[in-house]
């Protein structure tokens, strides 16, 4: 069973009202190119929390150092980073717009994992959404299509709804998935 939402992107319509959450977090963001996180990367600098920024396409990586100048950011994979010691320290995860680029398996395994010791907000787009390289990044391209299926509801808070569409488009269309960790 899942919610469904009418708002715009969801991870924010959900949390930037519930910023507590990010108080004194060791805050890990997967993949960086837009300012999306920046409302919880300053709670988290604000309250005396740290964070990490995984991106491993260098061009991201050296906007992510220059936007997030609080942030320790490591131009890797997720995959990689999750096999690090300091990986277990992560107290809340922000994976927006990035399970889509790896592979089912693999997106559904870093979610786990993590979910483990960590709240995990991940958003991604419902379902089939194709998308090739995207400015230069070949790690853009969609390679994992996710549904509310993927995900054990007794793990995991599920909403679905619009990305962020002009009042002209139907509501079903583009639509998105946002899953938390349940804790």
């Amino acid at each position: 069973m899942y919610e469904v939402w009418s708002t715009g992107y969801l991870a924010e319509h959900r949390f930037s009202s519930d910023l507590d959450v990010f108080n004194g977090a060791h805050l890990l963001i997967v993949g960086v190119k837009s300012h999306r996180e920046l409302i919880f990367y300053q709670r988290a600098v604000d309250t005396g929390g740290r964070v990490t920024i995984v991106e491993p396409f260098a061009k991201n990586s050296a906007w992510a150092r220059q936007t997030y100048p609080m942030a320790s950011v490591h131009q890797i994979t997720v995959q990689e980073y999750i096999s690090t010691p300091e990986a277990n320290s992560v107290t809340v995860v922000l994976w927006l717009q990035g399970p889509e680029h790896v592979d089912r398996v693999t997106a559904l395994q870093v979610l786990e994992r993590l979910s483990g010791h960590a709240l995990v907000i991940a958003e991604m787009p419902h379902g089939v959404h194709e998308q090739g390289p995207d400015g230069g990044n070949p790690l853009e391209t969609h390679r994992a299509y996710l549904y509310p299926a993927d995900f054990d509801s007794s793990k995991w808070n599920i909403a679905v709804g619009p990305k962020d569409l002009p009042r002209e488009h139907s509501p079903t269309e583009n639509q998105h998935l946002l899953v938390w960790s349940r804790r």
